[in-house]
């Protein structure tokens, strides 16, 4: 079997889940048997110019894996911007319908990046491969790349409650594809309810995966950062959509009510400068994958403020730690893996922040015994090799699963 995997940017330690996911899974699967490719923009990262080739095109070896990468073009980046500022902060629409006019639709497509010699690629190429696997949905190589192979194409979403979902331009995507592979039962009954019947029958839901094998060391990470005392723990972007500004502000308000403790953010992106100088709120920017186990297992409690996650590595590595987790109540995924866990708490607001924080303080076995309830809830349902063997249960079956 010949599998490509067709990804915005693909590289060794990029930042961000979805990239994490791709990686693991791409390395893990070429491991097992299938020839895995991987399909790519020559843009360096999420967080790069996306007019810009960082990557030379042509095919280089990652790990021993193909990578085949294409040249985006120049874009109408203030277009682009404009409309995606609309998304980000215009709110889910209230009746169910896109929030743009078809025009915009295509802007926010058409400007997103331009890269047409990859889908000239897969038009191209598209009976040289077996299965194409998509991921995630929102980005123009997902939707132009599905529209190129058809049915031979699996979606791998990592789809959330947000604007973008509810753009007319996804559904014919998600119908053309010929599986859909979801993370968590959340995100499955989302695929349900924006994309209909028909879509649901070809959804599949598999979970993801999460490196088990990991040690921490929660004393090396305390003396390198002089965190002593009670830690409250982010790993994520500085990203207003991942909601570090809402924490921050709960914790602030938290501290102000004679909250004890510090809280340290792992990840990209750059705090407001008065809030990084703060003396109890500890920026400590990207960090290689050992200091973030070893932040893990120093933690006391992990901290998950994002409303949109379709499934979240960082809150399963803070279970594999032993740490009780607090997550942002309307994220529907984090908080269906605490329901179906008994791994941590949600809070609504700054008040319930506040008033979970002083619990797990007040209640160290409780917060002891979630950590571990945690722990067995990621063993038992998202160790690699349990996931691996449903990924290629569906694969073998024809049309991925369709």
């Amino acid at each position: 079997m010949r599998l490509a995997f067709v990804v915005p940017w693909f590289g060794e330690d990029l930042p961000g889940g979805a990239e994490a996911v791709v990686r693991e899974l791409v390395f893990r699967l070429s491991r097992r048997g299938p020839l895995v490719e991987v399909l790519a923009t020559c843009i360096r990262d999420f967080h790069a110019d996306w007019s810009e080739n960082f990557w030379p095109p042509g095919v280089s070896e990652v790990r021993g894996v193909p990578v085949r990468r294409f040249p985006v073009q120049p874009r109408r980046r203030r277009a682009f911007d404009r409309v995606n500022r609309r998304l980000m902060f215009g709110g889910l629409p209230a009746d169910g319908r896109s929030p743009l006019p078809p025009r915009l639709e295509r802007t926010y497509i058409g400007q997103q990046f331009r890269c047409p010699a990859l889908v000239d690629y897969l038009t191209i190429a598209r009976d040289a491969y077996d299965l194409f696997v998509f991921m995630p949905y929102m980005f123009a190589s997902t939707y132009y790349g599905i529209l190129a192979v058809g049915r031979k194409a699996v979606l791998i979403p990592a789809l959330h409650d947000e604007a973008y979902a509810y753009l007319d331009l996804y559904k014919p995507m998600f119908e053309a594809a010929g599986a859909v592979v979801t993370q968590t039962p959340a995100e499955h009954a989302l695929v349900r309810r924006l994309f209909g019947g028909s879509v649901a029958a070809r959804t599949h839901l598999l979970g993801m995966g999460v490196e088990t094998n990991t040690e921490g060391n929660a004393e090396r990470f305390r003396r390198r950062y002089a965190l002593p005392g009670r830690l409250l723990l982010y790993v994520g972007r500085r990203d207003v959509t991942k909601g570090v500004y809402r924490l921050i502000d709960c914790f602030l308000d938290y501290l102000e009510q004679g909250g004890e403790g510090e809280l340290a953010l792992i990840g990209p992106g750059e705090l407001p400068e008065p809030v990084g100088r703060h003396p109890r709120i500890h920026d400590l920017g990207f960090v290689d994958r050992q200091t973030k186990y070893d932040a893990h297992r120093a933690a006391d409690v992990f901290v998950l403020p994002s409303e949109h996650e379709a499934f979240s590595i960082v809150l399963l590595e803070s279970w594999l730690a032993g740490v009780p987790a607090l997550v942002e109540a309307r994220g529907e995924a984090p908080r269906e893996h605490c329901l179906h866990s008994g791994g941590g708490l949600y809070y609504h607001d700054a008040a319930t922040f506040a008033a979970a924080l002083r619990w797990f303080q007040r209640h160290p076995r409780e917060a002891e015994l979630m950590g571990r309830a945690g722990r067995d809830y990621v063993l038992a349902n998202y160790s690699w090799p349990v996931v691996l063997a449903r990924f290629e249960a569906l694969f073998a079956a024809p049309c991925g699963g369709a």
